[in-house]
Protein backbone atom coordinates (compact mmCIF):
# COMPACT_ATOMS: atom_id res chain seq x y z
CA UNK A 1 0.00 0.00 0.00
CA UNK A 2 1.07 3.39 -0.86
CA UNK A 3 4.09 2.21 -3.17
CA UNK A 4 3.63 5.14 -5.35
CA UNK A 5 4.73 7.46 -2.60
CA UNK A 6 7.96 5.89 -2.92
CA UNK A 7 10.99 7.32 -5.17
CA UNK A 8 12.62 4.73 -7.15
CA UNK A 9 15.43 6.39 -5.50
CA UNK A 10 15.32 4.05 -2.33
CA UNK A 11 15.92 0.86 -4.99
CA UNK A 12 19.27 -0.50 -4.31
CA UNK A 13 19.90 -2.94 -7.49
CA UNK A 14 20.87 -5.86 -7.62
CA UNK A 15 23.56 -7.10 -9.55
CA UNK A 16 25.97 -10.25 -9.47
CA UNK A 17 24.89 -11.68 -6.35
CA UNK A 18 25.74 -7.83 -4.77
CA UNK A 19 23.99 -4.75 -3.44
CA UNK A 20 24.87 -1.38 -2.69
CA UNK A 21 24.12 -1.02 1.02
CA UNK A 22 23.63 2.86 1.83
CA UNK A 23 24.40 1.45 5.78
CA UNK A 24 27.62 0.21 5.24
CA UNK A 25 28.21 2.50 1.92
CA UNK A 26 29.46 -0.02 -0.08
CA UNK A 27 28.48 -3.24 -2.39
CA UNK A 28 27.38 -6.62 -0.45
CA UNK A 29 26.82 -9.31 -0.93
CA UNK A 30 23.05 -10.24 -1.23
CA UNK A 31 23.14 -13.22 1.37
CA UNK A 32 24.42 -10.92 4.05
CA UNK A 33 22.07 -8.31 2.92
CA UNK A 34 18.95 -10.31 3.04
CA UNK A 35 19.82 -11.16 6.34
CA UNK A 36 19.94 -7.71 7.32
CA UNK A 37 16.56 -6.70 10.15
CA UNK A 38 16.76 -3.28 8.08
CA UNK A 39 15.38 -4.99 4.80
CA UNK A 40 11.77 -4.25 3.71
CA UNK A 41 11.50 -5.86 0.33
CA UNK A 42 13.45 -7.86 -1.60
CA UNK A 43 12.00 -7.67 -5.40
CA UNK A 44 12.33 -10.36 -8.09
CA UNK A 45 8.94 -9.40 -10.08
CA UNK A 46 9.09 -8.35 -13.60
CA UNK A 47 11.69 -5.83 -13.58
CA UNK A 48 15.34 -5.84 -12.24
CA UNK A 49 15.70 -7.47 -8.99
CA UNK A 50 16.18 -4.36 -6.20
CA UNK A 51 16.23 -4.50 -2.28
CA UNK A 52 14.52 -1.94 -0.17
CA UNK A 53 15.49 -1.08 3.37
CA UNK A 54 14.44 0.82 5.95
CA UNK A 55 17.28 3.53 6.59
CA UNK A 56 18.70 4.96 10.05
CA UNK A 57 17.45 8.24 11.38
CA UNK A 58 20.22 10.92 11.28
CA UNK A 59 19.43 10.81 15.27
CA UNK A 60 20.89 7.15 15.68
CA UNK A 61 23.41 7.30 13.41
CA UNK A 62 25.72 4.60 14.01
CA UNK A 63 23.82 2.21 16.63
CA UNK A 64 23.14 -0.33 14.07
CA UNK A 65 26.19 -1.55 12.58
CA UNK A 66 28.58 0.25 15.27
CA UNK A 67 31.49 1.97 13.46
CA UNK A 68 31.49 0.63 9.84
CA UNK A 69 34.58 3.05 8.44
Amino acid sequence: MFEFLRSPQDRHFIDNGRVYCPIRQKDTEIDICAGCPRVQQIARGDGPPYVRCQLESPLLRGTFYGNTG
